[in-house]
């Protein structure tokens, strides 16, 4: 039998590289009443960062059945030796209205809504030297919207410069972030998950 949705989600991403080719990558999937969903970035900017980031998520989308904090772990060992990167992804399971999360290095995942939260993320550069990465919750309620974003976008923002955030579509949110607060001298990623009420 299935487990009937409290929550849905609206997504979009918008990217400005730097370059030809962004080194950050937004992904979301469902499956089965859950959301798997992140940014990666790979070390620098260009054709290099690039292909890091596309082995980051190669590799998070064949794995994504691994709990989280050991998926992150994982990532970590498979980018030794390489330039490294910073990752946070998580599960949204829509029949609980919960968001379950992991982050490592200078990205960003923030809450606006129902809570208003900074997602607190582990230091350390994945293919070099992390410490254990911490496994969080949050409770999620239709209006609630999750914003990740790269270090190319200024994690100073808050609702007094962009006050209409709340209220604004996913794709005009993702927008509006690059677009108003990207920092011009990195790739700059976003992807905004606005949570509405299941029919």
């Amino acid at each position: 039998m299935a487990i009937t949705p409290k929550i849905n989600i609206e997504y979009a991403v918008t990217e400005k590289p730097l370059e030809s080719v962004n080194g950050d990558q937004a992904f979301l999937r469902q499956h089965d009443g859950s959301v798997f969903f992140g940014i990666v970035d790979g070390a620098g900017h260009g054709r290099d960062a690039h292909e890091i980031a596309n082995i980051m998520c190669d590799f998070l989308n064949s794995h994504s059945h691994l709990e989280l904090t050991e998926l992150m772990q994982a990532l970590h060992a498979h980018l030794k030796g390489s330039r490294g990167g910073v990752a946070i992804f998580g599960r949204i399971d829509l029949a609980t209205a919960t968001a379950s999360y992991v982050g490592v290095g200078n990205i960003e995942m923030r809450v606006f809504g129902s809570q208003t939260k900074r997602c607190v993320l582990t230091p350390g550069v994945l293919g070099y030297n992390i410490r254990t990465p911490k496994h969080q919750v949050s409770d999620l309620t239709a209006g609630d919207v999750l914003v990740l974003h790269s270090d190319g976008i200024s994690s100073t923002f808050d609702l007094y410069d962009y006050p209409d955030l709340p209220w604004d579509n996913a794709q005009t949110i993702a927008t509006t972030i690059v677009d108003r607060f990207n920092k011009n001298n990195d790739d700059a990623t976003a992807l905004a998950i606005r949570i509405v009420q299941a029919q």
